[in-house]
């Protein structure tokens, strides 16, 4: 099993519960029926699992008197009536918990599922798909986690661990040239990877030339990725990025480029498909 173990994990459950929960699930409440349940997460789709540990979590945060049973890891292929967990005990407290747990295990799911479509698509190839920021603020953990459920490669985490020169630094340090200067220079002081986004020949030839350990092409043609794989004689590692799509992403990983970054990943991907039902 695909392993997340982190305080903030912790912290983000938390939040999620108090959000929904509040003082109380007045609802269940208002039932005022103290009988024990057996549940079942239940997928209604085809895809990759992620998250099925994140909600053994929210549920056990919530009442940790619950039973859980996780039937199908994080990273596994589920179809269409595969039960994910089991969860029995109180049936108050996994009404209280339920939706908190399907909206993150939908997230994740969903974001898993849509990687794997685009690792399929070149799991023959010596080229890796990253994420990129593009995440829901506050569980980037959650979703960068998830890219790895489903065959993804994580990029940075945040602004800390790596520098990525990009066109609105360049405009601020005046030309690529002085940012390149800059870069490298705080980079090797600080034991820094050192990334430059390049939208021309010209710029590949100038980040080329400082040695930096990565270079984004960003938005290039296929012929024009062809010609910068060609053009690179370092061991520079080179990224593709801009409109990656399923029906593209296999030429160009065909093109020799290292990686190829798609913010669709955790931008704009749909919500995995879950229920939960009594028994």
């Amino acid at each position: 099993m695909l392993k997340l173990e982190h305080k903030r994990v912790t912290e983000i459950i938390q939040d999620a519960l108090n959000e929904d929960i509040g003082d109380a699930d007045v609802t269940s409440l208002a039932m005022n029926i103290g009988v024990d349940a057996d549940a079942i997460i239940v997928s209604k789709q085809s895809g990759i699992v992620s998250g099925s540990d994140i909600g053994r979590q929210v549920f056990e945060a919530y009442d940790p008197s619950l039973k859980i049973n996780i039937l199908k890891k994080d990273g596994d292929p589920v179809n269409p009536g595969d039960t994910i967990l089991e969860v029995k005990g109180k049936g108050q407290s996994i009404l209280s918990a339920e939706r908190t747990a399907l909206n993150l295990m939908a997230r994740l799911s969903g974001i898993a599922s849509f990687t794997n479509r685009f690792t399929e698509k070149i799991k023959d190839v010596e080229c890796k798909i990253l994420d990129t920021r593009k995440t829901i603020p506050n569980i980037r953990i959650l979703d960068k986690y998830a890219v790895r459920c489903g065959g993804g490669t994580n990029h940075r985490m945040g602004l800390y661990d790596m520098i990525l020169i990009k066109e609105n630094h360049i405009r601020w340090c005046g030309s690529l040239e002085k940012a390149l200067k800059s870069g490298v220079s705080y980079a090797n002081s600080h034991n820094l990877k050192i990334e430059v986004e390049v939208t021309n020949f010209e710029e590949l030839e100038t980040a080329l030339a400082y040695r930096v350990d990565y270079v984004m092409l960003d938005h290039f043609s296929l012929p024009d990725i062809k010609k910068a794989v060609k053009m690179n004689k370092t061991d520079c590692k080179l990224e593709a990025s801009g409109n990656v799509t399923l029906d593209s992403v296999r030429d160009i990983a065909l093109t020799g480029v290292d990686f190829i970054s798609i913010g669709a990943l955790t931008h704009s991907v749909p919500s995995f498909d879950f229920s939960l039902l009594f028994m």
